[in-house]
């Protein structure tokens, strides 16, 4: 089951502005946001303030030698483990989680989650039992970001959108993987200078009322 929300060309460019005014990625300003939400979403069914949330969050591991090459094949993981009190300073937590991101692409951070999967192996059955686990959620949600999409496409042009055939492509959006018992998953991108998210929600977790409410 998903959701999705398109923002405006001005929308997405005020996001943006909002990002380099507080000397942050947009990246973060996202992830930021994202867990403001979950905060005020999840504080309805009266969790306690130290209440952790812990995010899943893909980073792009290709260097420009690898700029042909999918995502897919070149990706590694973060996990963002907060608690629902972090969210009373909203600019401290900009910052603190804008620091980290900086720290995983400084120091190739994303390494270890690599290095952890190796030794992983070792023990299939321990970890086998782990990624098929439908008893236990390994984190509160996943935000990816694909960034822009199609923007190399050759295909000719109306407005910064593609032309395919007699029609225009309007928008894109994309439906975030989500492993067994991973509550929620949201993917963004851009395309044509907007923004746009889209939330995949686990069906047997939320109704589609409760996931309806997280997403607005």
């Amino acid at each position: 089951e998903a959701y999705f929300h398109h923002f405006t060309s001005e929308e997405s460019a005020a996001l943006a502005g909002t990002a380099r005014s507080s000397e942050v990625s947009l990246n973060s300003l996202l992830t930021r946001d994202l867990f403001l939400a979950l905060t005020h979403w999840r504080q309805q069914d009266c969790l306690p303030d130290n209440a952790w949330l812990r995010l899943m969050l893909p980073i792009n591991m290709r260097s420009p030698s690898d700029r042909c090459l999918p995502a897919a094949n070149v990706v590694s993981t973060v996990f963002l483990d907060r608690r629902l009190s972090d969210g009373r300073n909203a600019g401290a937590l900009l910052h603190g989680i804008n620091r980290l991101m900086e720290d995983v692409k400084r120091h190739n951070l994303g390494l270890a989650w690599l290095l952890a999967l190796r030794v992983l192996q070792f023990m299939p059955r321990a970890w086998a039992r782990v990624r098929g686990s439908r008893r236990r959620c390994l984190t509160s949600a996943l935000l990816t970001n694909v960034g822009p999409v199609l923007a190399a496409s050759p295909l000719p042009r109306a407005g910064r959108r593609l032309i395919v055939g007699d029609m225009i492509l309007e928008q894109v959006e994309i439906v975030p993987a989500a492993r067994p018992l991973q509550c929620l998953a949201f993917a963004v991108n851009t395309y044509a200078g907007r923004m746009s998210v889209g939330m995949r929600y686990h069906s047997q977790v939320f109704t589609p009322e409760r996931a309806k409410e997280a997403f607005n």
